[in-house]
């Protein structure tokens, strides 16, 4: 009996173990966490559609395919309109252009998948500080809103200083963001 006793405690210690370890907070060895960002030519999956709470009802399948800084950058953001010349990189900065390929996997009710350009996306740098939104216009090709099924290539802008290696964030407000590298 006591040898049943042992058994039946051992095996409930076991499970509760287990299952405080689904609940873990510990995000660092997920693929895509800060600590684990997905590098640049690789494809991660953004599904705000798991969980119970899910405030992001969609699936995306997204790359970084081409990241441009320094006077390459600038010379497309100046190009891009000709208002973009007032706002130069400030001093120590520079502009980084990072280029996602997006598709839309899956969306509740077919809703639109807004992509603009300076809601869902964040440079931070190596650091842990998030730098601020580079308010530029025009810069092509650009992200989108789109629907399921649809794919987007588009440029995220930012500002960031020289020789930093930020990271770009997408949906930092989510428990599923995604960060990636812009170095290879």
């Amino acid at each position: 009996m006591k040898k049943l006793i042992l058994l039946s405690t051992s095996v409930m210690l076991l499970c509760l173990l287990c299952a405080c370890s689904l609940f873990s907070t510990d995000d660092t060895l997920r693929v895509g966490a800060r600590a684990n960002p997905i590098a640049v030519g690789e494809t991660a999956i953004f599904d705000g559609m798991a969980g119970i709470f899910s405030v992001y009802d969609f699936r995306l399948e997204m790359t970084v395919v081409d990241v441009v800084r320094g006077e390459n950058a600038w010379d497309i953001v100046k190009s891009a309109n000709e208002y973009n010349e007032d706002y130069p990189p400030e001093s120590g900065m520079e502009y980084m252009l990072v280029k996602f390929k997006i598709k839309a996997l899956k969306s509740k009710d077919d809703k639109k998948i807004d992509l603009d350009n300076f809601y869902p996306f964040e440079f931070v740098s190596k650091s842990g500080v998030t730098y601020r939104y580079a308010y530029v216009w025009d810069v092509r090709p650009e992200l989108t809103s789109i629907y399921e099924g649809a794919e987007v290539e588009g440029y995220v802008c930012g500002m960031v200083g020289k020789g930093d290696e930020p990271l770009v964030v997408f949906l930092e407000d989510s428990s599923k963001c995604l960060w990636f590298q812009t170095t290879k």
